[in-house]
């Protein structure tokens, strides 16, 4: 750990279990020894005892030797010492930002275990009040720590009472993140109290039912700063009317971004959706930034089909967020509800001023293309990103899979093109025959007599494509069989039918003058080359357009992307 870091994250005690699985493997070696000389070994269990987390004092002694740390993430599955607070008060006074987020899935969500008291949590108010310490996360607190943190808010509350130098209140907490079981309306307000004039970002979780519509109407006429709000996997006890209670006069002027996150797998109670009914009555006019969308704990991001809770936005939601007092947001996040075309056309007509867009698009891709004229109204529309359900896909998103060890791969069709058959070398619409050759790329276009051309030296021989119109043969020798797409490495990435011809997407962003990057969730990211924008981006040629395109970071498959980068030759050619 190099003195002065700026930035500590600790986990599972990990220096203390590569030493004890050293010391077991040594063990385990021994007896292998032992046993084969005859004698009879009794073996620990692997797993038992291998995990210790850090004791108090070494953590001490991490603190220590950080002086300048400025932020301190602790996302162990295990809770901190009592005293961490305090040696924080101690030994780091630059401390910028406190997050205790330990990491759920190295541990079961209902184990205590994971669950902090944060006895010495009042502890940090004065690195709050006096130093820098103007972030802070709270996750997974038991009800002892719960109250803990009420400690800490009542001692900002009473500082902040009592003006500084500079004329000011004393508490400087700008950005708070809580998500724990006893969230309540009483400690909404001791929020209040606690951060009136300074507090900046509030996002709330519980799983709790302890949260009402008195406990977010505190928070939203009382936080007189505040910019950004959320609610975040709230379940709680929200009535319908909730956003009702609210007016332009009450909530503060420099609010400007409102998120509700829900689980794409739907909340736990029943009623935890009811306040959307009631959404449409916010006060919409300065907010800049609308995110009501699907959260997930899966890295591959959200799942979105007809059984996983997507219904179709509500009329009184759209036509809220075209009126003249919304029209002025710059970002909307909507993929909890899913939208046809034609509320995507009124939403692109009327919103001009969206710079970033993110919705589920109940239509294929394909006419998602066709709106290409709405979305070039949107003048300064630079990023899209749309999620699109199951049924409107032909063929599911590509998964790379490894080969099982020692099996040798066994290609399901000839990688050898039969240039004598016309028909079978007929390929549809994004499924390409690739030659033995990795030089000499033989072609025949749906449109066109066949044409040669020389293809990137890259592209390895073993990479073949069957017959389009039938699947093709298990093979017992391959660990997956019926993959079009075969390289060396055991890697197995199938071909996406499913994503538009190259030019398409070259077209939409010629049309499109403003417009950066598409992301198809779960398939793909287009991007168009900066250099291509000029004053004269509309009479520019086609063929001049430079677009890439990079592959979801699960599925960043060197020998896909040449299949893409080979079909982008074809199309030019």
């Amino acid at each position: 750990m190099p003195m002065g870091s700026s930035n500590l994250g600790l986990f599972n005690g990990d220096f203390e279990v590569i030493a004890e699985e050293e010391e077991e493997e040594s063990k385990e070696s021994d007896d292998d020894d032992g046993a084969e000389n005859g004698e009879a070994k009794t073996r620990k269990p692997r797993g038992e005892g291998q995990v210790r987390p850090l004791d108090a004092e070494t953590i001490r002694t991490l603190l220590s030797a950080c002086e300048e740390m400025e932020e301190l993430n602790w996302t162990s599955s295990y809770p901190p010492p009592n005293g961490l607070c305090e040696d924080l008060v101690s030994y780091n006074t630059k401390l910028n930002s406190f997050a205790y987020k330990p990491d759920c899935q190295l541990a079961s969500a209902s184990s205590n275990a994971t669950k902090w008291d944060a006895p010495s949590l009042p502890l940090l108010a004065p690195l709050i009040t006096s130093y820098n310490l103007t972030h802070l996360t709270l996750t997974r607190l038991t009800q002892t720590g719960a109250q803990s943190l009420s400690l800490l808010l009542n001692a900002l509350a009473e500082e902040s009472e009592l003006p500084t130098s500079s004329g000011t209140s004393g508490s400087w907490l700008q950005s708070l993140d809580l998500n724990f079981v006893w969230l309540d309306d009483q400690l909404c307000e001791r929020i209040v109290k606690a951060s009136r004039k300074t507090l900046k970002r509030l996002t709330l979780g519980t799983q709790g039912t302890k949260l009402t519509d008195v406990g977010v109407v505190t928070l939203l006429e009382g936080l007189e700063k505040l910019e950004e709000f959320g609610l975040v996997n709230v379940e709680g006890r929200l009535s319908k009317t909730l956003w009702t209670k609210l007016s332009q006069d009450t909530v503060p002027a420099s609010l400007s971004k409102l998120t509700i996150g829900i689980p794409d797998a739907g909340p736990s109670h029943s009623w935890s959706l009811d306040h959307l009914r009631s959404l449409p009555s916010f006060p919409f006019a300065n907010i800049r930034h609308i995110a009501i969308l699907r959260t997930s704990a899966s890295t591959e991001g959200p799942s979105i089909d007809r059984g996983n809770n997507l219904q179709p936005v509500p009329r009184e939601v759209l036509t809220a967020l075209t009126e003249d007092e919304a029209t002025k947001m710059t970002c909307l996040e909507g993929d909890w509800w899913s939208w046809s075309t034609e509320d995507m056309k009124v939403l692109l007509e009327r919103c001009t001023k969206l710079t970033s867009l993110k919705l589920a698009v109940d239509a294929p891709f394909a006419k998602f293309l066709g709106l290409a004229s709405s979305i070039a109204s949107a003048s300064n529309l630079r990023n899209i990103s749309i999620l699109i359900p199951s049924e409107h896909v032909p063929s599911p998103p590509p998964s790379p899979s490894v080969a099982t060890p020692g099996t040798a791969l066994t290609p399901s069709a000839s990688p050898i093109i039969n240039t004598s058959s016309r028909t079978q070398l007929t390929p549809l619409r994004g499924n390409v025959g690739l030659p033995s050759s990795p030089t000499t790329i033989t072609i025949l276009r749906r449109d066109s007599m066949s044409k040669s051309y020389t293809g990137p030296s890259s592209i390895p021989s073993s990479y073949f494509s069957g017959a389009p119109s039938e699947p093709a043969p298990s093979s017992p020798s391959a660990s997956i069989s019926g993959s079009p797409l075969v390289s060396l490495n055991g890697s197995l990435p199938s071909l996406d039918h499913a994503l538009p011809l190259l030019r398409d997407m070259k077209k939409l962003f010629k049309r499109c003058l403003a417009l950066r990057e598409v992301e198809w969730v779960g398939r793909g990211v287009w991007t168009l080359d900066p250099s291509c924008r000029s004053s004269t981006a509309k009479t520019t040629s086609l063929a001049n357009i430079k677009v890439d395109f990079q592959l979801p970071r699960s599925l960043n498959v060197t020998a896909y992307e040449e299949e893409y980068e080979r079909k982008r030759i074809e199309e030019e050619a």
